[in-house]
């Protein structure tokens, strides 16, 4: 698997002490998780091991777990997003928040136009030119 790029180096080296029947466990669970150990994983698996602790459960709920490369980031790079979004918000919980705003906001379409007498409630700002002093 490693020549073939389909694991990192690194963690290859401590599945590497798992015995034959760990490994084959560890594959079936990286099938159904499509996804492979990261190196803390693997390590976490190598200590299970050496305690006597490692079960298939254990290794099933360790490739479980969120890697830290696989949790959602943000897709808001458009600073016009990104600066209506509130500060109190904790990072990487932005998309949480736009998708609570939307589904608060659904049932108002954005193409409604407001009634005539509500815009007239909205007092106008007046733009005075500078006077220019020569």
């Amino acid at each position: 698997m490693v020549d073939e790029r389909q694991i990192a180096f690194r963690p290859a080296v401590e599945i590497s002490y798992l015995t034959e029947g760990q490994q084959y466990t560890l594959l079936e669970a990286m099938e159904y998780n499509d996804a492979t150990p990261s190196l803390a994983q693997a390590i976490k698996m190598k200590k299970f091991m050496q305690d006597g602790k490692l079960t298939d459960e254990v290794i099933q709920s360790i490739m479980q777990g969120e890697k830290p490369s696989q949790k959602e980031k943000p897709a808001f790079k458009d600073e016009r997003i990104t600066k209506l979004i509130p500060r109190s918000v904790p990072r990487g919980q932005e998309t949480a928040f736009v998708a609570r705003v939307d589904s608060h906001a659904s049932g108002f379409p954005l193409s409604t136009p407001l009634p005539l007498d509500t815009a007239s409630n909205y007092p106008r700002k007046r733009i005075y030119a500078n006077p220019r002093k020569d």
